[in-house]
């Protein structure tokens, strides 16, 4: 498990508390690098620091998220125009395997296999805009608003309407800039309604109640309870 990857795919839920030592325990690596990489999610804001040397995924604040969302509406759909302009035969090949991927995953009900692709797709896209700068500054958002989106799990049924992969694929293929970006904006903005619409509450680390971890693998939750264990 890498601790950036986990956090921008939803391994861990808003709210979530977890120790050095249990990270390290569930990374299969020292206590030094998990601390070192704590200390610079939580200069990023992706972790809080509390006051007994543990961390906590930061809660949900609609403000926030709002905040966040709408940032990345702007810069993703730069990224998604700017790739439509540039992205390559082999890169487009690429995306169309992401987004079938992303289908499948959706289609099972695994969600953790879904936020996985999910970012697979948006950034296999994003990788053709052009900008290193742009890629980071996505990534840097996506580490603080991916533990929100597992809040997705409990209304699959209704939000597999409001996802736009395929509009954004088709524009990718016809090379429409504007097209792109409005489809990833789309695509953003969706989401951040749907959750926002529907409220997010957490307790005791819990993404909206007890119902968001019910399609969650053995191994993960092996690893987030193992992430929680004392230091």
């Amino acid at each position: 498990m890498e601790l950036r990857r986990a956090l921008t795919t939803g391994e861990f839920v808003s709210g979530q508390r977890l120790t050095v030592r249990g990270l390290s325990d569930a990374m299969s690596t020292s206590v030094m690098p998990v601390r070192t990489a704590v200390v610079r999610l939580v200069a990023q804001g992706a972790l809080e620091q509390l006051s007994n040397g543990s961390v906590m995924v930061p809660a949900f604040r609609e403000e926030v998220f709002c905040d966040l969302m709408d940032v990345r509406i702007h810069l993703e759909g730069f990224a998604a125009e700017s790739a439509a302009e540039r992205i390559t035969r082999a890169g487009l090949d690429q995306v169309v395997v992401q987004s079938q991927l992303l289908e499948v995953a959706w289609n099972s009900c695994d969600i953790d296999e879904y936020l996985r692709c999910n970012r697979a797709f948006k950034f296999a896209i994003y990788e053709h805009c052009g900008s290193a700068v742009l890629v980071d500054l996505i990534g840097a958002l996506w580490l603080r608003v991916g533990p929100l989106l597992r809040s997705l799990e409990s209304h699959r049924g209704r939000f597999s309407q409001v996802h736009f992969h395929d509009e954004i694929v088709g524009a990718l293929r016809k090379g429409d800039g504007p097209g792109a970006r409005f489809a990833m904006e789309r695509d953003i903005r969706a989401g951040r309604d749907f959750i926002v619409s529907r409220g997010h509450s957490g307790n005791n680390g819990d993404p909206v109640g007890s119902e968001a971890v019910t399609m969650a693998t053995g191994q993960h939750e092996i690893r987030r309870k193992s992430a929680t264990s004392d230091a």
